[in-house]
């Protein structure tokens, strides 16, 4: 199977357990290049926390910011 052309670009809402599992899910898909762009959180230090371990760049605590 070939690899498909361009990235999938995700954002995630919360960042309890529950989130750092889907983002290391994500990490495991073969084919595809998935990147994390985003997390969201209302507690913003659980979201910087969650953001330095999945070396994500971007975090906010209000869920109209993040990018469509």
């Amino acid at each position: 199977m070939r690899r498909l052309p361009g990235p999938v670009v995700v954002g995630i809402v919360g960042s309890g357990y529950a989130s750092y599992l889907h983002c290391k899910g994500y990490e495991r898909v073969g084919k595809i290049d998935v990147r994390l762009k985003t997390i969201c959180d209302v507690d913003e230090a659980k979201a910087t926390k969650l953001a330095s371990m999945l070396n994500s760049k971007s975090i906010t605590v209000a869920l109209e910011e993040l990018p469509s």
